[in-house]
């Protein structure tokens, strides 16, 4: 049984242990630390896009303007790094997938495959309008796959962060299966896209960028656990 001065001694140095421990780590990482790549960097300056960055915060966030349009590109960095999609799913629900999503094979390459997901919004400033786009982005190939687009009479509901937002938006009919529709209207949705420059350049983009942002993230997150211990 331990007295109560051995219990102040092992307090005292379970966090002498912790403090070194926090102190060589954030050292290791602040000096392995990267930036964008110059290829990226000059993508990102000649896109339109750019990047609405907050720290401590993992939805990252892309903002275009193009004419009487905004376009929001939102993604999760740490699942983008750190969570392969098939981790998260059963057999079960990878054959849903690809039944519901997939009848001609094109999302088929993506289960199995580490893929995120990339949330589109793009804003009428006319009328104040927008459409959804939820996307499926290969981490591997960079390419995305469309899973479902809603319509808003008003683009805040889109944009809102607000829990109860969130929960009207899930609530929204957000089409049939992409695969059902018309092929003629699956090309053109594509295109539309494309020309708005969702495109494998960008998932290359928002690949890279997370790497970057989610380290940048951690050792801000070593960095205040230092000063707290």
């Amino acid at each position: 049984q331990r007295t109560f001065s051995s219990s102040i001694k092992y307090f005292n140095s379970a966090k002498k242990d912790l403090e070194t421990i926090l102190k060589s780590e954030l050292e290791f990482e602040k000096n392995d630390a990267f930036s964008l790549e110059k290829y990226h960097q000059d993508w990102l300056a000649s896109s339109g896009f750019q990047i609405i960055n907050v720290e401590d915060k993992v939805l990252a966030e892309l903002v275009k303007k193009n004419g009487n349009e905004i376009i929001h590109v939102y993604f999760d960095v740490v699942q983008i790094t750190n969570s392969p999609f098939e981790n998260e799913m059963d057999e079960q629900d990878d054959e849903q997938l690809i039944d519901e999503n997939n009848e001609d094979g094109e999302l088929r390459n993506l289960v199995n495959d580490t893929i995120a997901n990339v949330n589109v919004v793009i804003e009428n400033t006319t009328d104040n309008s927008a459409i959804g786009i939820d996307l499926l982005l290969s981490v591997s190939n960079n390419k995305f796959a469309i899973n479902g687009l809603s319509h808003f009479e008003d683009a805040t509901l889109a944009l809102s962060e607000t829990a109860e937002a969130d929960s009207k938006r899930q609530l929204k009919y957000n089409g049939p299966p992409f695969s059902n529709l018309a092929e003629e209207l699956q090309d053109s949705l594509t295109g539309y896209l494309t020309s708005r420059g969702i495109d494998e350049q960008l998932g290359d983009f928002i690949v890279a960028y997370s790497t970057v942002k989610e380290n940048n993230e951690y050792i801000s997150w070593l960095t205040n656990l230092k000063k707290f211990f």
